[in-house]
């Protein structure tokens, strides 16, 4: 399948793990929540709620897994500021936001093209809040599903013969894109070089 959508990457990575996702009301939400987080929160929003988990919430944040980057909990989100937290990568070294507009925002050191704005300011990113999130999830569970068994290897490019399914890219992201064979029982995070073995995919 081709992931165009948040929607999309959820039943996707349901069909992964096995885990169905349990809708919340977004009427909680402030009332200027960008339509594309009203959608992760619906899908996945059970995970800022209390415990049991479904699965292990690496998913929405790096502190229990492997998982990137994290995800900010909009119903705790400041949004007085001219750019509201969206998503922060787990060492500090960069973060998206967004604008009263929805413009998406980054800041930070952006190793993809090489850009540095300085952590207290921002500047225009060339995608869309709802691709953003798309990039986030896919990362996260990409790192959440990794496993020691699978395979690592940063200077290989799988976009080939063997993994002619691009799942989703976005030029803004460089050469990270996601990937997967035929019988999709492999899936590539390629530019990371994790390949995830799953014989049992859905």
């Amino acid at each position: 399948m081709k992931i165009k959508s948040i929607d999309d990457a959820v039943n996707f990575i349901s069909a992964w793990t096995g885990v169905k996702c349990l809708p919340l009301n977004t009427n909680q939400l402030p009332l200027n929540t960008p339509k594309a987080v009203r959608k992760l929160y619906k899908a996945l929003g059970y995970f800022w709620q209390s415990p049991p988990f479904p699965f292990e919430p690496g998913i929405l944040d790096h502190n229990t897994k492997r998982g990137l980057l994290d995800v900010v909990n909009p119903l705790t989100v400041d949004t007085d500021n001219a750019v509201t937290p969206l998503i922060y990568e787990n060492q500090g070294v960069w973060k998206f936001g967004y604008t009263k507009d929805h413009q998406l925002m980054f800041s930070g050191d952006w190793a993809f093209d090489e850009k540095c704005i300085s952590y207290n300011d921002w500047a225009p990113f060339p995608a869309s809040i709802e691709e953003a999130l798309i990039y986030f999830l896919m990362s996260n569970f990409f790192l959440y599903m990794h496993t020691s068994d699978d395979d690592i290897d940063f200077n290989t490019n799988y976009h080939s013969d063997e993994f002619p399914i691009i799942l989703w890219f976005h030029s803004a992201w460089g050469e990270q894109s996601f990937l997967t064979n035929i019988s999709t029982t492999k899936l590539v995070y390629e530019g990371v070089g994790i390949i995830y073995h799953n014989t049992d995919s859905k």
